[in-house]
């Protein structure tokens, strides 16, 4: 601010108004002021050359920026929190996940870093879990209870409270015979069955949801008959006795259960549909979507999951295109299919199934207002623009089978690239070239590199970035580059 209202003039609101525009990263807002700034500059005398070259310096501070004492505050708490995570790994992540427990997309994401650092989390219980993340007995963490759809924090607390009156919680009966039905409703009692936090009540969840109707109107009931201080023949033992005879029903098949686990918290927990699809999946896809966002925007990548909540649209012309969410075990992301790609790959749009989907990254920047005295925040929104959609056929390799691969016409094969480069007669230019070749042909077959020196040849496995669909136009873009021969295609397994 100093900087615009000294140099380039600016009275002190319109250099505040610079100062926001380069909190907000825009470098089309910056641009406006520098015309002002400079024509400020030359008024005092200033140098046309000096002022355009502080301009450009504040153009590129506004990229990403601070000033020294908001850059220590910040190594300051990334240092606490990476001791933390270091030391309490337990603690840390059980604390960052209450911290989120509100954004579904957010648990999800701490939920898959917990797996990575080996630490179980444990679905919602409601005799030991609380309203929030917790460390259990056996360095575990314990879904908190007020992460659950629909279940509020005074819900939680009626149920802390029955527990820690009269012990662990029984059955459906003594469940709602204990608690305040006010604050724990029908439907909050639905939301901790299908989560699987009533597991522990000795019966299966269509069997609690059967009875929930006849428990729900015994503990009214007997909370009238306590509240209006009238005795019962059931009063004459030290604890009251409900009945216990439930009507048995056949639990949910596992594919139901697994969904209304992931309707309730937002993710799967018990188990997930893709867990014995996990080493295929990967052998096909070019990255996780969990790392989407570590991608380039426009870069190309295959992704192989879980076809969930489709969307049809009809755009303004009268074309029908869809959006859907493509779900693998690290997390999911919205895919785009325009009108031109519609009809050719609408028959895969099915919910729940399982699709190798091939297309851009598309990031883009979202601001959100704070309030009206701080600047916007800016976060990431990631989507994928869908180019090519295939049926999993849980072979891995990204392979197809005869019929799929004639549709498609594309002259997909299986197995492995390998490629012959003499280093002693490589070009400057080749690997930068081979770079961008694979990178318009990603899929799921592994690439090997086999390098000829003066000392002798090699072999290199390139990782799963570098992954390829091997298609017959792949080869003779190769051989251009490195001589006619040195790229063929291998049925044989290398990994």
């Amino acid at each position: 601010m100093q900087i615009a209202h000294i140099m380039g003039g600016f009275p002190l609101s319109s250099a505040d108004d610079l100062r926001k525009a380069m909190g907000k990263k825009k470098p089309e807002v910056m641009a406006k002021y520098r015309q002002a700034f400079l024509e400020g500059a030359a008024e005092k005398k200033i140098p046309e050359k000096v002022a355009s070259k502080v301009f450009d310096l504040m153009e590129y501070f506004s990229g990403y920026g601070f000033n020294k004492s908001h850059s220590a505050a910040y190594a300051v708490v990334a240092y606490q929190t990476a001791y933390l995570k270091a030391n309490y790994p337990v603690e840390f992540m059980a604390a960052l996940l209450t911290s989120v427990k509100g954004n579904m997309e957010k648990v999800s994401l701490f939920i898959q870093e917990c797996r990575a650092l080996g630490i179980l989390v444990r679905s919602p219980d409601i005799n030991t879990s609380y309203v929030n993340f917790t460390v259990g007995k056996e360095g575990d963490i314990l879904f908190g209870l007020g992460a659950i759809k629909n279940v509020g924090t005074g819900a939680v607390e009626s149920i802390m409270d029955a527990r820690k009156k009269g012990g662990p919680i029984t059955s459906i009966y003594d469940l709602c015979s204990r608690i305040d039905l006010r604050a724990v409703n029908r439907k909050v009692l639905e939301s901790l069955i299908k989560s699987g936090a009533c597991n522990s009540l000795a019966a299966n969840r269509a069997t609690l949801l059967g009875n929930l109707e006849s428990a729900m109107e015994a503990g009214q009931r007997r909370q009238k008959e306590r509240t209006s201080m009238q005795g019962t023949l059931f009063d004459m033992g030290s604890r009251e006795l409900l009945p216990q005879d439930l009507y048995v029903q056949e639990e949910f098949g596992k594919e139901q259960l697994l969904a209304m686990e992931k309707e309730m918290l937002g993710l799967y927990i018990s188990d997930h549909p893709l867990s014995h699809l996990q080493d295929a999946l990967e052998s096909v896809a070019s990255t996780r979507i969990l790392e989407l966002s570590e991608r380039k925007a426009g870069e190309e990548v295959t992704l192989a999951g879980l076809v969930t909540h489709v969307k049809r649209i009809t755009t303004k012309n009268g074309q029908l295109m869809a959006a859907f969410l493509l779900e693998d075990l690290t997390a999911s992301v919205e895919a785009i299919v325009f009108p031109k790609n519609y009809e050719t790959y609408s028959p895969f749009l099915v919910m729940d199934q399982v699709v190798v989907v091939r297309g851009k990254v598309d990031i883009k920047e979202k601001f959100r207002k704070k309030n009206e005295e701080d600047e916007d925040s800016a976060t990431h929104e990631v989507k994928m623009l869908v180019e090519e959609i295939r049926k999993f056929n849980g072979a891995g390799r990204g392979s197809k089978t005869e019929s799929e691969r004639a549709k498609s016409g594309n002259g997909e094969s299986e197995g492995s690239l390998h490629i012959r480069l003499d280093v002693r007669r490589a070009k400057s230019d080749s690997l930068p070239a081979l770079k961008e070749i694979l990178s318009r042909f990603r899929g799921g077959n592994p690439v090997f590199i086999h390098l000829e020196t003066s000392k002798g040849s090699t072999s290199v496995a390139l990782g799963r970035d570098y992954r390829i669909r091997a298609t017959d136009d792949l080869i003779p873009e190769i051989n251009k580059i490195f001589g006619e021969g040195a790229a063929c295609l291998s049925k044989t397994d290398h990994n």
